[in-house]
């Protein structure tokens, strides 16, 4: 499945979602409709759901079903992100050598429990780390840190999922001229950030507040409030980057 936002019932980045859909229905032996038939679908949807809302969030998603593939679409309303969210690690761990490492399959119960638990600890998402003992990403996100200046991020080795909104942040952090490196990172390197954020379609660019209880220094920090108004102004210029 995919899960993307629409402002003003256009969907954003409908074919970088696309890729990454075929890619995952591929893995599990999948078909999917043509991006063109997905399109429409989405705008019909968007029209009859959400005509009048700012921004929707759609999921797309496609499943075996006695006759073959079945592709459902579905659209809601939703509010802004929150500016900023407190984050804790999640006992459970991603393992990158997962058959379904980097699918965006629809067995999320592990995503779940792990959000289920950090919402008990007083935190809005939960960070897991993989079993090789990095860290990884979090139950619907990705994550960065920023360290002397320079962006970190998880590579998709690491069994991370490859977000799209995480591969536009690191386009767009090139075309502003900061560094930006995937690499594999110890855990307690989130905590020790100078400024920190997390990726996700209906997310944006989300500042990270505070990490296993340790406040960050900045929040938002400078690097991250130039992410979230470059990638707003990518919205606002380019509906399909």
């Amino acid at each position: 499945f995919e899960t993307l936002v629409a402002h003003h019932g256009s969907p954003f980045a409908l074919a970088r979602h696309y890729r990454r859909l075929e890619q995952g229905a591929q893995v599990v032996g999948l078909a999917i409709p043509d991006l063109s038939l997905l399109r429409g679908a989405c705008q019909e949807v968007l029209s009859t759901n959400c005509d009048q809302a700012p921004r929707a969030r759609l999921r797309i998603t496609v499943a075996e079903a006695s006759g073959g593939p079945v592709t459902t679409v579905t659209a809601v309303a939703i509010e802004p992100a929150a500016e900023s969210v407190r984050v804790v690690f999640s006992p459970y761990c991603r393992n990158p050598r997962s058959a379904l490492a980097g699918v965006k399959a629809t067995s999320y119960a592990e995503n779940s429990l792990a959000l289920g638990e950090a919402r008990t600890r007083g935190a809005d998402e939960a960070i897991l780390a993989n079993t090789d003992g990095f860290l990884c990403e979090g139950t619907t996100s990705n994550v960065f840190l920023v360290r002397s200046g320079t962006i970190l991020t998880p590579p998709l080795s690491s069994g991370c999922l490859p977000g799209v909104t995480r591969g536009l942040v690191l386009e767009l952090a090139q075309e502003a001229g900061l560094a930006a490196l995937e690499e594999d990172l110890p855990c307690e390197a989130l905590a020790e950030a100078e400024e920190a954020f997390l990726t996700s379609a209906t997310r944006g660019v989300q500042a990270i507040r505070c990490a296993d209880g340790q406040d960050l220094s900045a929040s938002p920090g400078e690097v991250t409030r130039r992410l979230q108004e470059a990638l707003e102004d990518l919205r606002g210029r380019n509906v399909d980057p």
